[in-house]
């Protein structure tokens, strides 16, 4: 059986974005589904044409022809054998299947839909958590998905109380602002900050690839495609998929349409323009920085 060498460099130039990129590749050909294969690259972050370099990759060998590159701080690829990522990453965007996906609403409690928990009706402070808990569910399942840990909702709210100033800004009730959000977050160990919207779709492919998880504000009256009679809402996006243009949605508010793979571009019509900044990018978390560190969810709720 023919193998290729190990370390075998291949430097590719992308002409469309005059972009080098260099793999270094170690595997062999016929390996076993365990064996480990080890892929880094270097290049510009955003770009290229990928479906060249996927070209590329299917023309070393039949085995490997379904991967494709997902780009960003963290690089990695994926393929029939699963996620493969490269010596230098730490905590990869997970699979769609791995990722964490709270739901808020006291219907689904009721139902008792997968990811629903009982602080759908918790009071806090007069207020139905239910009625203004997604950014609390987006947060939840970050914190939970990139660290390997386990909070609620409710665990985060609590957080915000005490590491963001939520507290004095909304006396501990209603949504959480941007500036709460953030904080909360990097309380949590996490590298993210706030953007405005991108100036156009290519641009905001471009956030995705750079992001391990995003928390977008949407807005029916942007666009109501895929949200209807929505005012304002948090949803967490994941896993920017180039071949089709699709990313793993975590709907905190709808049961129905919650970790669905939907097309990227309905978040990107949907951003609330009149809100002071449209998402926040976490690019990694760093347990160093963690002073957060949850692991216990006292809440009930209907685990997947």
């Amino acid at each position: 059986m023919l193998c290729l060498k190990k370390n075998m460099l291949l430097t590719m130039v992308s002409a469309s974005a005059l972009t080098i990129l260099v793999f270094s590749l170690s595997f062999l050909y016929g390996c076993s589904a365990s064996e480990p294969v080890t892929i880094s690259v270097s290049g510009n972050t955003c770009g290229g044409a990928l479906e060249d370099i996927n070209e590329s990759l299917m023309t070393i060998t039949e085995e490997y022809k379904s991967f494709s590159i997902y780009t960003g701080s963290l690089w990695h690829l994926s393929g029939k054998k699963g996620l493969i990522p490269s010596e230098a990453a730490y905590q990869m965007r997970k699979a769609d299947e791995n990722v964490w996906s709270f739901l808020q609403g006291p219907r689904a409690w009721a139902n008792r839909n997968i990811w629903s928990g009982e602080w759908s009706g918790f009071i806090m402070n007069g207020k139905s958590f239910g009625s203004f808990g997604c950014g609390f569910c987006c947060m939840a399942n970050i914190y939970n998905t990139l660290s390997g840990r386990e909070s609620s909702p409710v665990d985060l709210y609590e957080r915000a109380l005490t590491a963001s100033g939520y507290a004095e800004v909304s006396n501990g009730t209603g949504a959480i602002g941007w500036g709460e959000l953030k904080k909360t977050l990097k309380s949590c160990g996490m590298d993210c900050d706030v953007y405005y919207a991108a100036e156009d779709f290519e641009e905001f492919k471009c956030d995705l690839r750079n992001s391990a998880s995003m928390i977008a504000l949407v807005w029916s009256a942007e666009d109501n495609t895929f949200w209807q009679d929505t005012p304002g809402h948090y949803v967490n996006i994941w896993n920017y998929r180039s071949s089709d243009d699709t990313v793993f949605l975590c709907e905190p508010g709808s049961p129905t349409n919650n970790r669905a793979r939907i097309p990227a571009k309905y978040v990107y019509n949907a951003l609330k323009m009149t809100s002071k900044f449209q998402y926040l990018i976490v690019k990694e978390y760093d347990e160093k920085k963690d002073t957060f560190k949850c692991n216990n969810i006292d809440e009930n709720w209907v685990r997947p």
